[in-house]
């Protein structure tokens, strides 16, 4: 049964079938960020995204719209994360290096680790990006069920 709702200004009739697509569009990248905990691949709810947008963004302009919104937040989580990887391995790299020091050569003494001031604050950084990337993903399921639009916090990368 078609639904009338009014999402973003635009007054439509969504069907069963599109707000069940749009459902999955935004449950995939969520159950690939629980799913990351295993695989430690952070770029699988991109891929579900750019699956689900050009498999199903012509089925209707709601459709549409869910998939476009959930490959630009997807896109802009995904350089997010590989910047936050960049400087992980940086500041872990320096971590494993001030370690190693203190051990190698004439028998120094245990080394202090400063650089924990760095490595602590990135694994916070990282839960703090995954709970709130879980955390967006769940709204924008709750607001695609209701006939909603997600509005992500996200730049624009596709337009169309």
């Amino acid at each position: 049964m078609p639904h009338s709702t009014t999402a973003n200004g635009y007054s439509s009739q969504i069907s069963d079938a599109d707000r069940t697509t749009a459902n999955w569009i935004h449950l995939f990248p969520l159950l690939a960020a629980f799913f990351n905990f295993v695989v430690a691949f952070p770029y699988l709810g991109l891929l579900a995204s750019v699956f689900f947008y050009f498999n199903h963004k012509d089925r209707s302009e709601y459709v549409r719209q869910h998939a476009r919104d959930s490959l630009n937040f997807q896109i802009t989580l995904a350089i997010i994360w590989t910047l936050y990887l960049i400087l992980s391995f940086v500041a872990f790299a320096s971590f494993l290096v001030r370690i190693f020091s203190g051990y190698m050569g004439d028998g120094a003494e245990m080394p202090n680790f400063p650089e924990l001031g760095t490595v602590i604050p990135m694994i916070i950084f990282g839960i703090g990006l995954w709970v709130s990337a879980v955390v967006i993903l769940v709204l924008g399921c709750l607001r695609s069920s209701r006939g909603q639009f997600a509005n992500y916090p996200s730049f624009t990368f596709i337009r169309a």
